[in-house]
């Protein structure tokens, strides 16, 4: 088995690490090695220096340090809400699966759900992002409601808490 390859500028046999990726090729490996691209890299610079300039200033106007903060966090609160849906659905399915009940909700089904209420609780009225809604079940699992998107309301965290395992149904 080959842990390197041979760089096509220098002829010599280097390991993989030594390669930038290219998804492009077949091995997923540049053909040069990192040191003859950083070569021919500063020879391309010194040759085309205008261009080079232009394409740094270009690079650096569009680093807006606030618009590049705000990106950053746009991204991790879209990563954390997906985890947090993750995490409430197989909680759902694992309580479904230890009592018994049957059914499962998709992801997709949830949000369809939420969708069709207007992001709103429905029992406080309330409205996301001001609130994180919860999936509660209709018809309590305790007792023998199914793990299903019909036996499904959206809630926030404070109303599905005071309802509790009682069968109540807002929608």
């Amino acid at each position: 088995m080959a842990l390197g390859k041979r760089c096509t500028m220098c002829k010599k046999w280097k390991l993989y690490r030594e390669y930038y990726a290219d998804k492009r090729n077949k091995d997923g490996l540049q053909a040069r090695c990192k040191k003859c691209h950083a070569v021919e890299s500063r020879e391309w610079e010194e040759s085309n220096p205008e261009y080079y300039r232009e394409q740094v200033a270009a690079r650096t106007a569009r680093r807006d340090p606030e618009t590049h903060r705000a990106q950053v966090r746009n991204a991790y609160q879209s990563d954390l809400e997906k985890a947090r849906l993750k995490v409430k659905i197989q909680d759902a399915k694992r309580r479904a699966w230890k009592i018994g009940s049957g059914g499962t909700i998709t992801e997709t089904e949830w949000l369809d759900l939420k969708e069709k209420y207007n992001y709103t609780c429905l029992r406080c009225k309330r409205k996301e992002p001001k609130i994180k809604l919860t999936l509660d079940h209709v018809k309590p699992l305790k007792l023998g409601g199914e793990n299903r998107i019909e036996n499904a309301q959206p809630l926030c965290l404070s109303c599905n808490c005071s309802k509790g395992a009682r069968w109540i149904d807002y929608r």
